[in-house]
C-alpha cells in the first residue's frame, strides 16, 4: 500500500497502485456501512419504535455491502508472491561468498634465513617466498622458483586436465597443487590475484544486472488512470444526476458512491495481479519436477525469449575427466592390446595423475590383473617407470619419453599417433628397454552421452549453439565439431569470457550461458540467464540463476520449451483478467441499471473472484506440460501415450522413464577427506542407505553428489556421512 501511493505521488502507478486504491476502496465502503448500521442503530434507539422488520431488513443490506474479506484476500496474494520472488533472488548473494570462501586464509611463508612461517593471506607482499605442498590451494598469484607439480586450474580457465608446472612457470591463486613440492614468489597479492579479479566480475556483473520489465506494471500504468477516471466519472455523473431530478440527497449520495466502489472493486488488479506470479509459481513447480531448479522468475521468463546458448567445455559439454577412447599395441607378435593395458595400469596404479586414475579404472573394468613391480619411480608432469618382469618399463607424454620412442624404427608408428595429436587427444606413450615403442593409450575428455541431441534440438528451436572454452583449440575445435556448433571460442580467460558474452547480448540478443567452474561465473552473472550444471561447483552453481540437478543438457531444451508454455500463459491470463473487466465495469457504472442490469459492489466483487478462478485454473493447466522430446510426438491423445513414444524414441522402456523420473541429484560439502581412503569411507557410509548411489566425489573442493531412487531426507544422509567421521558442511539439491 506504502509502494502504490509513492508510485501514484511520483505519477509513474505501478501494480502497487492497484492493489492500494482496490484495497482501499473496498475497505472504505466498507467502512462506511458499518458507520450506516450504527446511525440506523441510534435513530431506533432513540425513537424508541417497534422496528424489527426495517431493522433486519436494513443489516442484512449493509452487512452484505461489506467486503473486508475482499481486502484480505487481494493482499494476502500479492504479498505472497513478492515474499516467494524476493527469497529466490536473496540466494544468489552467495556466490561471492563462496568465491572468498575458495581462497585459502593462511600461507606458508619461507623467510631468508630458511625457516618457515605460517601467515594470513592478506598480509602477504609481492617478493615472498611461498611453499606449496601437494593437495594445497595456491594462496595468490606467482612465478615458481623451485620444484614442479601439476596444478589443476579447471576452476579458473576450463582446462580438463592438470597442468604442468615448472620453475618459471605462473601459479594462478585458487588452483590446486596436485602431487608436487614446490615454492614461488608471490607477484600478484591482494586485490590483484586472478581469484580476485574473477570475484569482482562476479561482483560487478551482478550489480549490473538490469531487473527486467513487468508486463503487469507495464498495462497498469495506462489501466490504473483509465479506472480512476472511469470510477471518478461514474461517481460524479450519479451525484448530480439525481441532484437534477431533484431527488432526496441519501439517493444521489449513496447511489453515487455504491457505482463509484463498483467500478473499483470489480476492476480491482486481483486477476491481473495473479495472472503473472501463478503460472510462473506453477512453471517452476513444473520444472523442479524436471530437475530444473529456476531461481527467479525474470529467469524463467528470459529463458524464452534466448537467441544463443553460450556452452563451457569442460564439465559442461564434456563428462570433465578423462577416459579412455583408444589403445593400441604396436609389438603384436608379442604383446596383446590387453597386456598392453595391463601393462600401463601396473605401472600407473601409484599414481595419482588422473590420467593414470583413468589408465586404473579401464584395466579393472575389464578384470585386467596387475604385474609385480620394483623400483618405482615418477617424474612429476612426466611419467613413471618401473622394473616389471626385471625389464625396465615407462609410461608417460611424448617430452618424458622421447628417448625411447623418437628412432626410426618408430617413425611411421609416430605418423599414426600425430593425428590424435592434431585433434586434441592426450596420448600415454608405453616402452621398454628392448622393443622401444610397446603401444600407447589414447586418452580424452568425452563427450556427454546428450551433448549432441541437445545442440541439435536448440538449433530445431531456431538458437544458435556457441563453445567458450579456457582448454587447447584443438580439443575444442574437435568437440565443437562433434556437436556441431555454431562457433568457437578457445583459449579464453575468464575476463575474456565476459567479453564474448557481451559482445553476443548486443549482436543477437538475449544469452543463455551454460556452465560448471568458477572460471564461467562472471559469465553466468553477465548473462542474461545463467545456467549451471547440478553436479558442478557450487560457486557456479549459486551464480546461476537456474541449476540442472540432473545433469542433463537436455534440461536447457526443456527449461526454454517450459519457458515459451509458460509466458504464453501469462499472455492468456492478462487477456481473460482484461476481458473481465472491460465486460463488467460498464455493467458496475451502472450503464445498463435501466434495465434492470446492475452489479453492486457485492456482484463486483464475485465478479473479481471469478476472474482470479479463471486465471489460477487456466495456470494450473501448466501442471500437464510435458517439455523436451515429447514435443515431438505429434499425434500423442494423452500423455501417457506421449511418455510411451518418447521412451521408445530413446530406446528405453516405461518403467526406465518412470524410474528416470524419480531419480534426482544431491551435493554433499563434506569436509575432512584427506585421500582416497576417505572417498571410500564415505562412499561406503552413503551407499548403506538404500536408493544412494555416490556418482562423483571431488576431494579438493569437498563435493559428494549422489543419485537418489527415493525421497531421502537431508537428515539421514548427513547422519551417515558424520558416522563415519566426516563433517556435512551442506547439502544442495
Amino acid at each position: 500500500i506504502v509502494s502504490g501511493f509513492k508510485s501514484l505521488i511520483s505519477g509513474a502507478p505501478n501494480m502497487d497502485a492497484l492493489v492500494c486504491m482496490g484495497t482501499l476502496a473496498s475497505f472504505a465502503y466498507s467502512l462506511f456501512n458499518l458507520w450506516s448500521i450504527d446511525k440506523i442503530l441510534s435513530l431506533i434507539s432513540a425513537s424508541k419504535l417497534d422496528s424489527v422488520t426495517f431493522l433486519v431488513e436494513t443489516l442484512d443490506q449493509y452487512l452484505s455491502a461489506t467486503y473486508f474479506d475482499s481486502c484480505a484476500f487481494i493482499l494476502f496474494f500479492v504479498t505472497l508472491g513478492k515474499y516467494l520472488e524476493g527469497r529466490a533472488k536473496a540466494k544468489t548473494s552467495l556466490a561471492l561468498e563462496k568465491l572468498a570462501d575458495l581462497a585459502p586464509k593462511t600461507a606458508l611463508i619461507k623467510k631468508a634465513d630458511g625457516s618457515e612461517e605460517e601467515r594470513q593471506v592478506g598480509l602477504v607482499s609481492v617478493g615472498d617466498t611461498i611453499i606449496m605442498k601437494p593437495g594445497w590451494t595456491v594462496p595468490v598469484d606467482g612465478i615458481i622458483v623451485s620444484g614442479s607439480s601439476s596444478l589443476d586450474e579447471s576452476a579458473l580457465t576450463g582446462e580438463s586436465l592438470p597442468v604442468v608446472k615448472q620453475v618459471g612457470d605462473v601459479a594462478l591463486s585458487g588452483s590446486i597443487n596436485c602431487e608436487g613440492y614446490f615454492e614461488f614468489v608471490a607477484s600478484q597479492v591482494g586485490a590483484d590475484t586472478t581469484l580476485a579479479q574473477i570475484i569482482r566480475l562476479v561482483d560487478e556483473a551482478s550489480n549490473s544486472k538490469a531487473p527486467s520489465a513487468r508486463l503487469a506494471d507495464k498495462v497498469s500504468s495506462v489501466f490504473v488512470p483509465i479506472v480512476f477516471t472511469l470510477a471518478l466519472i461514474t461517481g460524479l455523473l450519479w451525484y448530480y444526476v439525481p441532484l437534477w431530478l431533484d431527488l432526496p440527497e441519501s439517493v444521489y449520495w449513496g447511489t453515487a458512491l455504491k457505482y463509484a466502489v463498483s467500478v473499483l472493486v470489480v476492476a480491482c488488479p486481483c486477476a491481473l495481479g495473479l495472472a503473472s506470479p501463478v503460472a510462473i509459481m506453477v512453471g517452476m513447480g513444473r520444472a523442479a519436477q524436471f530437475g530444473i531448479l529456476v531461481r527467479n522468475a525474470q529467469s524463467l521468463e528470459e529463458l524464452s525469449a534466448a537467441k544463443a546458448v553460450i556452452f563451457d567445455k569442460t564439465g559442461t559439454l564434456t563428462e570433465g575427466k578423462p577416459a579412455i577412447i583408444d589403445y593400441q599395441t604396436f609389438c603384436e607378435d608379442k604383446y596383446s592390446r590387453d597386456q598392453v593395458l595391463a601393462y600401463a595400469m601396473s605401472l600407473e596404479q601409484n599414481s595419482s595423475h588422473p590420467l593414470a586414475v583413468a589408465v586404473t579404472k579401464a584395466a579393472q573394468d575389464k578384470g585386467l590383473s596387475t604385474l609385480p613391480i620394483d623400483n618405482f619411480k615418477e617424474v612429476v608432469g612426466g611419467g613413471v617407470e618401473a622394473l616389471i618382469e626385471k625389464q625396465i618399463w615407462k609410461i608417460g607424454s611424448r617430452g618424458y619419453m622421447a628417448k625411447s620412442i623418437m628412432s626410426e624404427s618408430n617413425s611411421g608408428k609416430l605418423q599414426h599417433i600425430n593425428e590424435y595429436e592434431a585433434q586434441g587427444y592426450s596420448i600415454l606413450y608405453l616402452a621398454n628397454q628392448k622393443e622401444h615403442l610397446v603401444g600407447i593409450i589414447v586418452l580424452a575428455d568425452q563427450l556427454r552421452p546428450d551433448s549432441v541431441e541437445a545442440v541439435q534440438s536448440l538449433h530445431e528451436l531456431g538458437i544458435k549453439a556457441i563453445i567458450l572454452t579456457g582448454d587447447r583449440r584443438q580439443t575444442a575445435e574437435r568437440i565443437a565439431e562433434q556437436v556441431k556448433a555454431d562457433a568457437l571460442y578457445a583459449e579464453v580467460l575468464p575476463s575474456q569470457k565476459a567479453n564474448v558474452v557481451k559482445k553476443y547480448k548486443a549482436e543477437v540478443g538475449k544469452i543463455i550461458v551454460v556452465g560448471d567452474g568458477i572460471n564461467d561465473a562472471p559469465a553466468l552473472k553477465i548473462a542474461d540467464v545463467g545456467v549451471a550444471i547440478g553436479s558442478g561447483i557450487d560457486i557456479a552453481v549459486e551464480a546461476a540463476d537456474v541449476v540442472l540437478m540432473k545433469n542433463s543438457l537436455l534440461d536447457v531444451v526443456r527449461a526454454i520449451e517450459l519457458s515459451k508454455a509458460v509466458l504464453g500463459n501469462i499472455h492468456q491470463n492478462l487477456f481473460w483478467a482484461f476481458a473481465y473487466n472491460v465486460l463488467a465495469i460498464p455493467v458496475a457504472a451502472g450503464l445498463f441499471s435501466h434495465w434492470g442490469i446492475e452489479l453492486t459492489p457485492s456482484l463486483a466483487a464475485l465478479a473479481m473472484s471469478l476472474s482470479s478462478v479463471t486465471v489460477v485454473g487456466n495456470a494450473l493447466r501448466l501442471n500437464g506440460f510435458y517439455p523436451g522430446l515429447v514435443a515431438k510426438v505429434k499425434h500423442s491423445r494423452s500423455m501417457a501415450s506421449a511418455k510411451t513414444e518418447v521412451a521408445l524414441l530413446q530406446n528405453k522402456n516405461k518403467e526406465q522413464v518412470d524410474a528416470e523420473e524419480k531419480n534426482m541429484t544431491k551435493i554433499l560439502y563434506v569436509d575432512g577427506m584427506m585421500c582416497e581412503k576417505c572417498e571410500m569411507h564415505v562412499t561406503r557410509a552413503l551407499e548403506g542407505i538404500e536408493g544412494v548411489k555416490v556418482s562423483r566425489i571431488e576431494r579438493a573442493q569437498k563435493i559428494v553428489a549422489v543419485e537418489l531412487s527415493r525421497e531421502i531426507p537431508d537428515e539421514i544422509l548427513r547422519e551417515a556421512v558424520e558416522k563415519a567421521g566426516y563433517k556435512v558442511e551442506n547439502i544442495v539439491g
